[in-house]
């Protein structure tokens, strides 16, 4: 009977020990996924300096100048002005090609590539 009894306490103490390391790898399994989603959040953030720039709103008496002193500008440098304004910065087109163009090209070569793999299914199956 006493052995049956520590055997009990020492199964409980495994189990006990067990969930304990369960529980552990179970909020390694999170933590990685989690730091994954702060970096892509950071990045997208830090990121964004690429297609706008990082002015703070004008207040309303900075815009009521602005626009007295657009109008009384010529309409030479108030057109030369709006193309520099649309101009494409160097970083912001790179992402455009990075962001658009590969995943554009990943996409077509595995739909062609699993068409591809169906048509040899169906001859396979033809025969």
């Amino acid at each position: 009977s006493s052995t049956f009894l520590e055997w009990l306490q020492d199964a409980e103490e495994a189990l006990c020990v067990r969930s304990v390391t369960v529980t552990m790898a179970m909020q390694r399994k999170i933590l990685l996924p989690v730091a994954l989603l702060v970096l892509a959040t950071y990045a997208l953030i830090a990121g964004q300096s690429a297609f706008v720039g990082n002015s703070a709103p004008a207040g309303k008496a900075q815009r009521l100048r602005a626009i007295t002193m657009q109008k009384a500008l010529p309409v030479e440098i108030m057109e030369s002005s709006i193309e520099t304004a649309l101009a494409v910065q160097g970083p912001g087109f790179a992402a455009n090609i990075v962001f658009v163009l590969v995943p554009v090209t990943f996409l077509i070569t595995l739909y062609l590539q699993s068409e591809r793999t169906k048509k040899l299914a169906e001859e396979m199956q033809n025969k």
